[in-house]
């Protein structure tokens, strides 16, 4: 759980483009978690896929966020067990992970660089015992 990132915000799927780019000016993140009007995580946009159609605000009201979207590699659910997490981090080759709890609803993201960071501490505090 604490390792649980939940300060992204998020985009409804039917979004246009230009309520998009609202988002992407007023957050310090580059990935955006799409979710559905029940909450529920239906896939991300990254900064990279909407950059080049970001400024052509001819396209503001007619292009959707569905058309940016990228289906997550896997899951994470919010009470999964770490080594579980680990092998679809290695599965899938992904850095960041959507957790999602029982019923589909985004919590958040996990990223395997803070776990390794984490579990490196963890070895060092352990070794210095």
């Amino acid at each position: 759980g604490d390792l649980i990132e939940n300060d992204f915000k998020t985009v409804k799927i039917d979004a246009t483009l230009g309520e998009l780019v609202e988002v992407v000016a007023t957050s310090k993140r580059n990935i955006f978690p799409v979710i559905d009007s029940r909450n529920h995580f239906q896939g991300f946009v990254s900064l990279e896929d909407i950059r080049r159609d970001m400024f052509k605000t001819d396209q503001y009201k007619t292009t959707h966020v569905f058309n940016f979207m990228r289906s997550a590699p896997a899951y994470v659910y919010i009470d999964e067990k770490m080594d579980s997490v680990m092998r679809k981090f290695e599965q899938t080759g992904a850095w960041n992970l959507p957790v999602v709890d029982s019923e589909g609803t985004f919590v958040g993201f996990i990223r395997k660089s803070r776990v390794l960071a984490v579990y490196r501490q963890m070895m060092a505090d352990y070794s210095t015992d």
